[in-house]
């Protein structure tokens, strides 16, 4: 039986004044995901943001969706896997991101076929 059903929704990364990550906004954005009946979240995905990110950065958005998401699991009774970014234009980079979104907990990879 496959994780994925429904809807996935790539959320956006938010930042504050400065540009950091704003991980308080991106908990607001996901938990409201999730109350809203969203099947999977998607970070660092299609939303345009992960091509700004360096690594340890997109590791950390990563690593704090799979933590809101399980905070909001244990509030609904709902599993939402989340499907991590890992696309880009270099393979071996491609292999070592995916490895380390793994290792934050992301449930599946959403990669795009290096160009």
């Amino acid at each position: 039986m496959s994780i994925f059903t429904g809807s996935g929704v790539a959320v956006c990364t938010p930042f504050d004044k400065e540009g950091k990550f704003n991980s308080q906004v991106y908990e607001k954005l996901i938990h409201f995901q999730i109350n809203s009946g969203t099947d999977a979240i998607v970070a660092c995905g299609t939303t345009g943001e992960a091509t700004t990110l360096s690594k340890d950065e997109h590791i950390k958005v990563v690593r704090y969706a799979v933590e809101f998401t399980k905070d909001a699991s244990e509030k609904t009774g709902r599993k939402v896997p989340v499907i991590a970014g890992a696309g880009g234009n270099d393979t071996a980079a491609c292999i070592e991101m995916g490895k380390a979104l793994e290792k934050a907990g992301a449930d599946a990879l959403m990669c795009v076929t290096p160009y």
